[in-house]
């Protein structure tokens, strides 16, 4: 077994013992049992004595935005301009939704699957499910990765995250094309789903864009300057999709680097909070400028839906500005 195999399995036997645990020592505070149970906590001493410790995992591939190199950029997205504004061009939807994607921060999916009724033209958002943690059994850690629902509260409350002039005009362009022609408003009307991002097929049929279309496009284009570099291997790539690497099983490549790419310009760049950059990419509404203060915990200052501070949506400006300086 793999050592993340062996991990999870680990993980799994804690889980499964925890009601066992609490269940006992409610009966029985001081039974023998107990000594014989892991805790419920990954790095408690009882838990390494009873499951051994884990086993460390090899990072095979560590992939870093190079942004330093904006003529690179800015040649990727000349090239995926050229392709969205070319209505002729079948892949012209995925080029827009991954504009979307990079100018705005949100996943990849997210902006794949956004619908006609997720994009607020009046306060210039677009309604996103923030990434909540994994669904904990009790007394378990707040350790598991991030996923679109789960928590405590079993599902994620939806909130608004502002776009850019940018982010808005590519929506916008998707939704003129997909009204004049009426094969798309038949398809969307028909799938009942109302689907912003629609391309047409090999067989001209329309169908969703999928993230996989656009990490597929991402490899299409190769430019003159490294994109990325695997800090594991120290290779440098001029696509985001490279053809050169035949497993991308290990590490983030294609369309997922388009949120890597958001984030690495925002902070590294432009100096940007952390904090504001949650918000921007739809992790967590409690985040923005607006800070964390006890007031805000205690839920006496929720901000209505499509209200963003002035410095959300400079800061969502501030991107775009950016990755327009490199075409």
């Amino acid at each position: 077994k793999s050592p993340g195999a062996y991990n999870d399995l680990m993980r799994d036997l804690r889980f499964v013992s925890i009601p066992v645990r609490r269940d006992i020592a409610l009966a029985s505070p001081d039974s023998p049992i107990l000594s014989s149970l892991p805790a419920a906590d990954a790095a408690a001493e009882q838990t390494k004595i009873v499951l051994g410790p884990l086993m460390p995992t090899a990072v095979e591939a560590d992939i870093r935005i190079l942004t330093e190199n904006k003529k690179g950029w800015g040649e990727l997205f000349t090239r995926l301009e050229d392709i969205a504004s070319d209505p002729k061009n079948p892949k012209a939807a995925v080029a827009d939704a991954l504009l979307t994607t990079f100018y705005t921060g949100p996943r990849g999916g997210l902006i794949a699957n956004l619908k006609g009724h997720e994009y607020k033209p009046d306060s210039g958002s677009i309604r996103v499910v923030p990434q909540t943690k994994a669904k904990r059994m009790a007394g378990e850690a707040g350790e598991a990765g991030a996923q679109k629902s789960g928590g405590i509260r079993q599902a994620a409350i939806p909130y608004n995250v502002p776009l850019n002039e940018n982010g808005v005009g590519y929506i916008e362009r998707r939704m003129k094309y997909n009204e004049a022609n009426p094969d798309i408003v038949k398809f969307i009307r028909d799938s009942g789903t109302n689907h912003i991002f629609v391309k047409r097929n090999a067989k001209g049929k329309p169908t969703k864009v999928s993230t996989a279309d656009m990490s597929q496009l991402l490899g299409e284009i190769e430019v003159s300057q490294p994109l990325i570099e695997d800090a594991v291997s120290e290779k440098k790539y001029n696509s985001l999709y490279p053809a050169e690497v035949a497993d991308k099983t290990a590490g983030k490549w294609g369309e997922a680097l388009a949120r890597n790419f958001h984030a690495s310009v925002g902070i590294l760049e432009l100096k940007i909070e952390g904090q504001t950059m949650d918000f921007l990419q739809g992790r967590s509404e409690t985040s923005g400028t607006e800070g964390r203060s006890q007031t805000k915990k205690l839920g006496y200052a929720k901000r209505p839906t499509g209200f963003f501070t002035p410095g959300e949506r400079d800061a969502q400006q501030q991107i775009a500005n950016w990755i327009d300086s490199t075409t």
